[in-house]
């Protein structure tokens, strides 16, 4: 018995649609787009991997500096903090190149350690070229104002005049390591000191000394922000005398220089920037952002009897 199959007959259009793959839907950005997001994160990394590697090359520098003057440089809370500190951190923004860490010292100690080669700067001293010929200087920072201050009521006795002759046999509390009056005129007080002005401000209000010579801005300023503390509450005192103008500094060490390769380099830098800061009015404008609520000193009003006297002797005779 035979059997017949129908012929089926597959023609090759339908068997091609048939075996054809499933379609797969393009994506909806074009290949361009995504490359480009490809270089921007190339780009990307690439730059952080420089800033990482430029800040690890950055040469580190320590700076020393006067815990306990304020508002020229102190510490609270373990920051440093003041004028002068505010000063080199803004230069230093115009040198990327270094970074600076500054480490707070009484103020004896940091000139030691600079005088000794054991340290490479320090802010802020005067300028001494004699007695501290172990230093180099920067451009100068600012000028200051030393000022005597004693409780009104003994100036209202004494009527002073001159400057020190009138002053002779006062107790004086001078702030340790500070180059304040010169080794003549120590000659004519009863001298003591203290580490910083506000063990001396303490002192005269427990009449332990007369007077406390210094920064008249810092002497002010000190008192008004540890008014808090009972001993200086009610403390009063005024300007008796202007001793001297004393320009500070941020100094460097030149023992032994070597040890530092960095050093002319850091110097040329520093100087260049504090010198565009002072053409841009930069310093006296943090300046004055410290010292609004503080008197310049023709504008303190001392009683009428006493007379400012500006000291005629060089900055080297008042070492």
């Amino acid at each position: 018995m035979r059997y017949s199959f129908p012929l089926i007959v597959i023609s090759q259009r339908t068997a091609h649609h048939n075996l054809r793959q499933p379609q797969i839907k393009k994506p909806s950005f074009r290949f361009s787009t995504l490359r480009a997001q490809l270089k921007l994160h190339i780009r990307l990394i690439l730059g952080f991997l420089a800033t990482v590697c430029f800040t690890a090359s950055a040469q580190t520098v320590a700076l020393l500096m006067d815990e306990s003057y304020p508002p020229y440089s102190y510490v609270e809370n373990n920051e440093a903090k003041g004028i002068y500190v505010d000063f080199i951190k803004e230069a230093m923004d115009s040198i990327p190149d270094y970074k600076v860490k500054l480490k707070p010292l009484p103020w004896k100690r940091a000139l030691n350690l600079v005088e000794t080669g054991r340290a490479f700067a320090v802010f802020p001293p005067y300028y001494r070229p004699v007695s501290r010929s172990w230093m180099d200087y920067s451009v100068p920072l600012y000028k200051e104002t030393l000022v005597l201050f004693m409780p009104p009521e003994l100036l209202a006795r004494l009527k002073p005049t001159r400057w020190p002759e009138d002053y002779k046999g006062l107790r004086i509390g001078l702030q340790l390591g500070f180059a304040t009056l010169s080794p003549q005129q120590k000659e004519l007080f009863v001298i003591s000191e203290s580490p910083n002005i506000l063990t001396n401000l303490k002192q005269i209000a427990l009449g332990r000394i007369d007077a406390h010579p210094n920064d008249y801005l810092s002497v002010l300023w000190t008192l008004e922000h540890n008014r808090q503390d009972s001993a200086l509450a009610s403390l009063e005192i005024t300007p008796a005398a202007i001793i001297n103008e004393e320009v500070a500094y941020l100094a460097f060490s030149n023992i032994q220089p070597e040890q530092w390769p960095y050093r002319a380099d850091f110097i040329a830098k520093m100087n260049q920037s504090l010198a565009r800061m002072r053409d841009k009015n930069r310093l006296q404008q943090i300046v004055e952002k410290w010292t609004n609520d503080v008197k310049n000193p023709a504008e303190h009003r001392a009683p009428h009897h006493a007379r400012f006297s500006i000291m005629t002797t060089t900055k080297e005779e008042s070492e």
